[in-house]
């Protein structure tokens, strides 16, 4: 029987569910509050970057959530190229999420006087989760995002732990012994 603490599997980084927030690989007090700080952080200072960008800067809300989706292809590609720390490229990646967010968010919500494209923001709401529904319906159906093993069911390991020879002797679909 499985403890409360559980293990998704595949799963990129071994994301473990442990009752606080969803962390990896850890559950001491120093990574949850680094958790908390960077969730605090992208709401904060994400919203309020991309309103100065927009409103006090006078970029307008398209032109800011391009910068700021701009600002995520250079880390990405500073990911991909090995340039920076995988971690670090996924916290500044998330964090500048939330300004994209926000600006295009604005720019669907807001009326054409003040920039935007006067939707309102319970058309804006709508637009959003018809989006996200899409692209959780596609990489569904795809399969993308799904991480490569070698077994076609879950061993009830870590991902990055190997599993041990002999665990399993059934055969795979490709009818090779496991």
């Amino acid at each position: 029987m499985r403890s409360a603490s559980l293990w998704r599997s595949p799963s990129r980084f071994g994301t473990r569910w442990s009752g606080r927030c969803p962390s990896t690989r850890s559950t001491r007090q120093g990574a949850e509050a680094f958790y908390w700080l960077a969730i605090l952080f992208t709401f904060a200072l994400g919203t309020a970057a991309g309103d100065l960008t927009a409103e006090g800067f006078g970029f307008g809300y398209l032109q800011t959530g391009l910068i700021f989706a701009a600002i995520i292809a250079v880390v990405a590609g500073g990911y991909f190229f090995a340039i920076l720390n995988p971690v670090l490229a996924f916290w500044l990646a998330y964090i500048f999420t939330r300004p994209v967010g926000a600006s295009l968010g604005d720019l669907f919500s807001q009326p054409p006087r003040y920039g935007g494209l006067g939707f309102g923001t319970t058309v804006t709401s709508f637009i959003f989760l018809a989006g996200i529904a899409g692209l959780v319906v596609y990489i569904t159906i795809n399969r993308r995002g799904e991480e490569a093993t070698d077994v076609d069911y879950d061993v009830g390991f870590a991902p990055s732990i190997p599993v041990p020879r002999g665990y399993r002797s059934e055969a795979r679909k490709d009818g090779r012994q496991v």
